[in-house]
């Protein structure tokens, strides 16, 4: 018998089972707790509860159905919010969007789910996040962070270079690999990742990758960072980059907004 795929399992599923029915359960006995605080936006359980009937309602009307696959796109909000509970509710599947990637990875992303509905909600398209939808964001505390050129020297200010990494939590070396550990990591512990970046004037750093040159060995059928057995003798590890090769685009999904 063959198992069935996440939208045959969202279709048999009855709408609202899920988190949602949780939501309904404390608007029944707390309506008047109050359920969202987002900067000037404010309100209760009762409130929440009517207006994600009324998303769920809306994206029905739109004519989906049940295993439909609705992607969004949004920064946290009360509107993020109440998509999230909404589209599950109705028996829709849920694909939340990062919005730190690009373009192009944002549209395989739709392709490859088979979105049929896109929902922007939030000011993703303005400063400051429209300059830092790939940005990996500032460097995390105890964690160097350097913008190199290819000689090493630190890359200057919205200059493209190589992301190299020093902390504590770097790791100490690939385990019995002393040649890819000497490639990956300067004598003074900083890791060059092959990632290209630049830093803004805020440490802000929009990346993508440079080169493949310290993928750990992996195995042929997915990059799980263990080296396979693959060989007559079993003995070398095989290298591999590992990619899903995008479907054929069938359709464009439909972007809504609030």
């Amino acid at each position: 018998m063959a198992t069935p795929d996440a939208s045959t399992a969202a279709r048999s599923a009855r709408p609202g089972a899920n988190v949602a029915a949780a939501l309904e359960h404390t608007a029944a006995v707390r309506a008047s707790a109050e359920a969202v605080i987002d900067g000037d936006v404010r309100f209760d359980y009762a409130t929440l509860g009517r207006r994600i009937a009324g998303v769920g309602a809306g994206l029905l009307s739109l004519g989906l159905a049940p295993g439909d696959v609705v992607a969004t796109l949004a920064l946290n909000s009360y509107r993020h919010l109440e998509c999230w509970l909404a589209i599950p509710r109705v028996g829709l599947v849920l694909n939340e969007l990062n919005t730190r990637l690009a373009a192009a990875e944002l549209a395989f992303i739709l392709d490859d789910s088979e979105a049929r509905i896109c929902w922007i909600a939030g000011p993703v398209d303005q400063e400051p996040w429209a300059t830092r939808v790939r940005s990996a964001g500032v460097p995390f505390v105890g964690v160097e962070v350097s913008i190199r050129r290819p000689d090493g020297t630190v890359a200057d200010t919205d200059e493209v270079g190589e992301v190299w990494l020093r902390g504590p939590n770097i790791m100490a070396g690939y385990w019995r690999r002393p040649q890819e550990t000497a490639a990956a990591l300067t004598p003074d512990g900083w890791y060059r990742s092959g990632d290209a970046a630049r830093s803004d004037a805020d440490g802000y750093a929009p990346r993508s990758r440079m080169r493949s040159a310290h993928t750990p060995p992996c195995s042929r059928q997915q990059c799980s960072g263990f080296p396979t057995s693959a060989g007559s003798s079993g003995s070398t590890p095989q290298w591999c980059s590992a990619r899903t090769a995008p479907r054929a685009k069938t359709s464009s999904p439909t972007t809504v907004g609030p």
